[in-house]
């Protein structure tokens, strides 16, 4: 391992709730052998290597992951309102940007009202 390259341990020491995003199994791929050699493995002590990661999956400070269900995609695609824990915010990582250095590896999210008006429905 390089010594200057990132690690999964290094994102345990966020402040937060840890979200992992995988946008396609190349990433994925890249997660399990990078995980594998820091050690990382399910919550119930299984390998990364012996199931196959969601999209997205919780990362735990103990270095494990976890799936994190349908509510966790939801909360993942659609944050909460302000009154969010701020004490354990939800941090949504892009896993393919922080492994190739990127420094805009968190996803951002805004709450934006949407507005219907009945001039935008197609009645056809």
């Amino acid at each position: 391992m390089l010594k200057n390259k990132r690690t999964i341990k290094d994102l345990t020491d966020l402040q937060g709730r840890i979200f992992l995003y995988f946008p396609d199994s190349t990433i994925r791929d890249q997660f399990i052998t990078d995980g594998t050699e820091e050690g990382v493995t399910y919550g119930d002590g299984v390998s990364l290597t012996e199931r196959e990661p969601d999209s997205i999956m919780a990362l735990n400070v103990n270095m494990t992951v976890n799936f994190v269900g349908f509510a966790g995609h939801m909360h993942f695609i659609q944050p909460s309102s302000e009154t969010e824990n701020r004490s354990n915010p939800l941090i949504r990582v892009d896993y393919g940007r922080y492994a190739a250095g990127d420094e805009y590896y968190i996803i951002q999210y805004r709450m934006v009202k949407q507005q219907f008006f009945l001039s935008d429905v197609d009645y056809r």
